[in-house]
């Protein structure tokens, strides 16, 4: 699948990993996060999106 961006030729969907420290940057993580979610084409994965596992 790809995707039309802003006037720029069709690219193929991407995969964002947000990584950075967690407890400091939370409110500037939760920022990015949201904002890449709701792009059309961006395929966004970050640390909370997995469980803890023994």
């Amino acid at each position: 699948m790809s995707t039309k961006l802003s006037g720029l030729p069709d690219v193929p969907d991407v995969k964002v990993y947000v990584s950075s420290t967690f407890t400091d940057l939370e409110e500037y993580r939760s920022a990015v996060i949201t904002a890449l979610r709701k792009m059309e084409g961006i395929k966004t994965l970050c640390m909370e999106d997995y469980v803890s596992e023994d």
